[in-house]
């Protein structure tokens, strides 16, 4: 709970410090195997998405924060994954970055695609189009997945 409400500050540092401050975070490091770390990836993922703000500087530096944990492909996988959307698609309301990180999630874990549609349904469901900046993502992330599948049908 404690490092939670730290992350504000922390993801306000160098994005060095902040990837191995989450390397030690999610017990990243050589001995990985031997415990486990003080948070679970989706709690990390998770916590991150529920830093709501309007200040520019937070919001770059929670977008940057989440990038640096898509780039650990080995620890944010499929799985992880899909079970933060899950939470994240859970929650009201839906966190801003939500489909930001849904398109993102397609580039570093292009077999999650499926999953990723299944939400676009749900998000129907839950009426996105009543958040502004929800809407505007799922509207790019139809436009994205449809120039995806036009270039994988070319190929």
């Amino acid at each position: 709970q404690e490092i939670i409400q730290a992350l504000p500050q922390l993801i306000q540092l160098s994005a060095n410090v902040v990837r191995e401050v989450f390397h030690r975070l999610l017990n990243m490091g050589q001995d990985r195997g031997k415990q486990q770390g003080k948070l679970r990836p989706s709690e990390l993922m998770v916590a991150l998405h529920s830093l709501e703000t309007k200040d520019e500087k937070q919001i770059k530096a929670i977008i940057q924060s989440i990038y640096l944990c898509f780039r650990e492909t080995d620890i944010f996988t499929h799985d992880v994954l899909a079970g933060v959307f899950q939470q994240l698609l859970d929650m009201t309301p839906i966190p801003t970055l939500f489909m930001r990180t849904v398109i993102q999630s397609t580039m570093f874990c292009p077999n999650i695609v499926p999953f990723v549609l299944g939400i676009l349904s749900k998000l129907i469901a839950k009426q996105v189009w009543k958040q502004s900046k929800l809407w505007q993502g799922f509207v790019k992330c139809c436009q994205v997945r449809q120039s995806q599948s036009e270039y994988d049908r070319t190929e």
